[in-house]
């Protein structure tokens, strides 16, 4: 979004311009394979998972569950990725489909290149702070109560909603080329291959967020190992046929509110 703002249009900024290409849109798409059916797979799994997605929200948004930190960071993790699923299922669908290079559709790839950024940046923060949330409860209840209670989870989605902005409007956008099967950094312009794109914020932040999310589930084992240190094998064993039972259980009852969410947790406890 800053190769609109700093130069005023697309069209002004050298590094994201196709002014100067000379070739036509039908030999521009000439000169990529068309991936009809691969383009196929795409949107109809991207049907296939906005349903799931509707069901699994129309659960997770009920006034029960949003009582508690995690649903709210889930249903906030829930929209970014119902939204993404729109570009990266449906509109890559079709960019596979006519054989897409950025040329071809530069508003479009620059656009959906840069909210793609924003979301998906939107969703690895999301998933850090609700696996650091689940840490804080097992580990620190009391901490889990100060950092999250009530309305404070939603200064955590205030914050996610902040990260998703700035990536959607500073960093370079990914833009989708169907040869690549991907988004890249680089539009590939005609006669501009010799020019060097990239993103070091996105790496910054798959680094931070590999580590930040494998340090939480690696802690949270640490704890839940300890606590059952002095526990018999047999009890173990007792315990986890118990809880394997009592999720079994929950399964079958949260089948239902798919279609009929008026049980209270209460009720399914």
């Amino acid at each position: 979004m800053d190769g609109y703002w700093k130069y005023g249009s697309l069209e002004q900024n050298y590094r994201y311009s196709c002014v100067n290409v000379t070739m036509t849109y039908e030999e521009m798409s000439a000169r990529h394979e068309k991936h009809v059916f691969l383009g196929i797979i795409f949107i109809i799994s991207g049907i296939f998972f906005e349903i799931c997605y509707m069901l699994s929200m129309s659960v997770i948004c009920t006034k029960e569950f949003l009582q508690m930190s995690c649903y709210k960071l889930m249903m906030c993790l829930g929209i970014i990725d119902i939204i993404t699923i729109l570009m990266s299922n449906f509109l890559c669908g079709f960019f596979y489909i006519v054989g897409t290079e950025y040329c071809m559709y530069p508003h479009l790839i620059y656009l959906t290149g840069a909210m793609v950024d924003g979301f998906f940046n939107a969703c690895c923060l999301c998933c850090t702070i609700l696996v650091f949330n689940r840490l804080v409860d097992i580990w620190k209840p009391h901490i889990g109560q100060m950092l999250f209670k009530g309305g404070r989870t939603w200064i955590w989605v205030g914050i996610v909603i902040i990260y998703a902005l700035w990536f959607a409007t500073y960093p370079p956008p990914a833009l989708f080329n169907a040869d690549y099967g991907t988004v890249i950094y680089h539009p590939l312009i005609p006669g501009k291959e010799h020019l060097e794109y990239g993103s070091i914020y996105q790496t910054v932040n798959n680094f931070v967020v590999a580590i930040v999310i494998f340090s939480c589930y690696a802690l949270i084992y640490i704890i839940h190992s300890t606590r059952l240190r002095g526990i018999k094998l047999l009890q173990l064993q007792q315990i986890g046929g118990l809880l394997l039972l009592d999720d079994l259980d929950r399964q079958a009852n949260y089948a239902p509110g798919f279609f009929d969410n008026r049980k209270t947790i209460e009720e399914r406890q």
